[in-house]
């Protein structure tokens, strides 16, 4: 697994327990009372920093996995997917360069999408989008990484859930959200203007002639 992928997967750990800390200190709870406590020595100290740590890729994973379907469903209520969402003109050039006779569905389509890219991009434009792409799911980990930490502070009773906690993380997440739209689009646009024929994209410097490369919302 390379660094990026392995940034994408502890983000979303990091920030829930980043946020159960803050909630904990929001909320006067008692978990910051047992660290405190004297009777917490050590050992138990280092026996609960190991537990911390083995625990981050498993649970960057189980974030990564709900994200992944959290995406999933809510691109195929407008019938689309979350890595391949392009206009009809973008799709018509796409089909095209891969050499695919048969019409884009949404069952060919992340193959289209991912034959075209893998197979059609130059290395350096590939590695920009996956740098963007990586962006856009590390963003989205970290969301529900808020999400999860704030919902397990409503029954965690060692952790009391504040009015402060949640705008502090409804304020992150605004952040971050706003953060993976922008990487997204910018993922589907290069992809889109990549798939341009040669000829229109060395021509396309009007607004006119750009909007043929936009990713379809």
């Amino acid at each position: 697994m390379d660094h990026l992928r392995q940034v994408r997967f502890i983000i979303g750990p990091f920030f829930f327990l980043a946020s159960l800390s803050l909630g904990s200190v929001l909320g006067d709870s008692r978990l910051l009372d047992i660290f405190l406590n004297p009777a917490f020595d050590t050992p138990k100290l280092v026996a609960v920093a190991g537990i911390v740590g083995a625990s981050i890729l498993p649970l960057g994973f189980l974030i990564g996995a709900t994200s992944s379907l959290l995406l999933a469903f809510c691109f195929v209520l407008l019938c689309k997917r979350p890595q391949a969402s392009f206009s009809p003109a973008t799709w018509k050039n796409i089909m095209s360069a891969i050499g695919n006779p048969t019409p884009k569905t949404f069952g060919n389509s992340i193959y289209a999408a991912g034959t075209f890219e893998l197979g059609h991009l130059p290395v350096p434009i590939y590695q920009w989008i996956d740098r963007r792409w990586n962006a856009f799911n590390a963003s989205i980990n970290a969301c529900v990484g808020l999400a999860v930490a704030y919902g397990l502070g409503q029954y965690w009773p060692p952790v009391n859930a504040t009015p402060w906690w949640l705008y502090g993380s409804l304020a992150v997440g605004a952040i971050l959200i706003v953060s993976a739209i922008l990487s997204w689009r910018e993922c589907m646009g290069m992809i889109a203007f990549q798939a341009l024929p040669k000829l229109k994209r060395e021509g396309s410097t009007k607004m006119d002639d750009r909007k043929g490369w936009r990713p379809a919302l």
